[in-house]
């Protein structure tokens, strides 16, 4: 098809685009000398082929030539035969449209362009001028509608509120197929195990040296009767050792905070008031300057972080279980999960006591007791037989009748042993010497953390109950519906003060204009139609604030009579 007429006829910039338009849904293949002309690494036959090429591939398909006699007459002879070689081996029948346009009737066109483009076959389509009753179309509305609105008013009418809505809820989390959440959870319990292998050594490690001796059984409550009230959470190497096995640990900062218990109970019960509880101090001290060394020399950085996504994914699916109403307890893998055990919410039973004689030692048992002394009376001398002022427990505690001051903050590390240190994970106390007792949270990397609630814990990390989150979205729902409705009354405006001027508007002048414009353009093209409907619209907004379009009326005939 060849889109004819004279130039500014639109065939090219309006009904050649229209038409593309239309045909949207097919690919189109633009064989434009910038195409042709524009790739400095093939030459103009080459990627005229490849378009062609790319046409027979994508078929149906469109050929689009704009300018043909321009692009024929800038072609080379090569180029003229490629493509009327190409041209002729598409099949007749081929679904493949030739669309060209051109500026010059077909008679002025070359000989060879015309036999491509048959009139008797309807392949041609000359563009001719606007008739009378499609320039009175065309203008109509600019000039009898648009040149008499009224000005845009300045002052908001009386609204009606909008409706208040209720914020949406939130969509639930995706849940994952059965298949991916059990490859999930068990790559989840590798590297939860490879953890397990790392905290383990580093464990045994710090329980087989001398040093730390002390720490690594749990003090014996029965030698040391006093110290439950003054620590709140007692822990030792075995203690943790315990945790791992039963796999508490998710990541190394919970394993990091049940270990430096160790030192800091230590210091807290060990008041820095003699040598005997300044040496349990500096083996505290050694213990913690050794665990954050080991920690800090010995943990990949990447690894911790995947620990800490592995949590954050099993809190995750913890609190998802929880909002489907799930009466299972939520162990951070759902309840489905088996391998991963979660917090313990029932206190365990207190184990019995193993006898002495099942260990093999027999020890000659001490029916005297020891009266609490008085703050009068002096501290009774050693006897002969129990050595230096001190009572040594089966476990390595030792027990004064004398204690006070409080823990110093001051750690200095000693290597050596003292002569008279027996202690059970380090710890020294008077036993009726107990002043005063805190409740306080425990002490995890230099910062007081509450205990949190065991009511609302999954997986070691508390989460908000169902009722505490419903009554956030409640009040979330009411502060923003409060918003709306406060915006909502501020843009309504009551009545408007003063009167709005009256709109002037000689309509039998627009008419006038309308048919003076459809005489002036008689025989014009497209673009000179275009022209003055964009100069018609310029005036138009120019004087759109006013009430009175007879300037605009004035203008817009000045506009007309000098358009030629």
């Amino acid at each position: 098809m060849l889109l004819a007429g004279r130039p500014g006829a639109g065939q090219t910039s309006h009904l050649a685009p229209a038409i593309l338009h239309a045909l949207e849904r097919f690919p189109v293949h633009s064989l434009d000398s910038a195409v042709l002309f524009g790739v400095s690494s093939t030459s103009p036959e080459e990627a005229c082929a490849q378009v062609f090429c790319e046409a027979k591939r994508t078929s149906p398909s469109i050929l689009y030539m704009p300018h043909i006699q321009q692009w024929w007459d800038t072609a080379a002879s090569s180029l003229r035969a490629s493509f009327l070689s190409l041209l002729g081996s598409i099949p007749s029948l081929s679904p493949i449209l030739l669309l060209a346009t051109c500026s010059v009737p077909r008679q002025q066109l070359d000989p060879e362009i015309q036999l491509l483009f048959r009139e008797e076959y309807g392949e041609v389509y000359t563009v001719s001028v606007p008739m009378r009753l499609e320039r009175t179309d065309f203008f109509r509305d600019l000039i009898l509608n648009q040149a008499a609105e009224p000005p845009p008013s300045t002052k908001r009418a009386l609204t009606q509120a909008m409706e208040i809505l209720p914020l949406a809820p939130l969509p639930p989390p995706r849940q994952l197929p059965e298949q991916d959440r059990l490859h999930l959870e068990q790559q989840e319990e590798d590297v939860l195990r490879e953890l397990r292998l790392f905290l383990r050594n580093v464990t045994e490690r710090l329980s087989l040296d001398r040093r730390f001796k002390a720490f690594t059984k749990p003090v014996d409550i029965e030698e040391v009767p006093d110290y439950m009230l003054v620590i709140r959470k007692p822990m030792d190497f075995s203690t943790l050792l315990t945790n791992i096995d039963e796999q508490k640990y998710v990541t190394v900062g919970e394993f990091m905070s049940d270990a430096e218990l160790i030192w800091q109970n230590a210091l807290e019960y060990n008041p820095d008031s003699d040598p005997m509880d300044r040496h349990i101090r500096h083996r505290a001290c050694a213990l913690k300057d050794t665990v954050r060394a080991i920690i800090r020399d010995e943990l990949d950085e990447d690894f911790e972080r995947v620990c800490e996504e592995v949590k954050e994914s099993r809190i995750k699916r913890a609190s998802l279980c929880r909002l489907e109403g799930s009466s299972k307890e939520a162990d951070g893998v759902c309840s489905s999960a088996r391998n991963s055990p979660g917090p313990r919410k029932r206190k365990r039973p207190k184990q019995p006591r193993k006898s002495k004689w099942s260990t093999g030692v027999i020890k000659k048992t001490k029916k005297k007791k020891k009266k609490p002394p008085t703050p009068a009376s002096p501290p009774s001398p050693p006897t002969s037989d129990s050595g230096p002022e001190e009572t040594r427990t089966p476990n390595g505690a030792s027990a004064r009748p004398s204690s006070s001051a409080s823990p110093s903050e001051s750690c200095d590390d000693d290597h050596g042993e003292h002569p008279n240190a027996a202690a059970a994970n380090g710890f020294h106390r008077d036993f009726n010497g107990v002043s005063e007792i805190q409740n306080v949270g425990v002490l995890a990397n230099g910062c007081r953390r509450t205990p949190p609630n065991p009511n609302a814990v999954a997986n070691g990390v508390c989460f908000r109950t169902t009722a505490e989150r419903s009554s956030c979205e409640t009040r979330a729902n009411m502060a923003a519906q409060e918003q709306m409705q406060l915006f909502s009354r501020a843009g309504c405006v009551d009545i408007l003060d003063g009167e709005t001027p009256p709109l002037v508007v000689d309509h039998g002048k627009l008419r006038d204009l309308l048919s003076r414009a459809v005489a002036r353009t008689e025989r014009a093209e497209v673009e000179v139609l275009e022209k003055l409907y964009a100069v018609l619209a310029q005036c138009i907004y120019r004087h759109r604030h006013a009430y009175d379009k007879t300037a605009l009326a004035k203008e817009m005939k000045k506009e007309i009579d000098s358009s030629s």
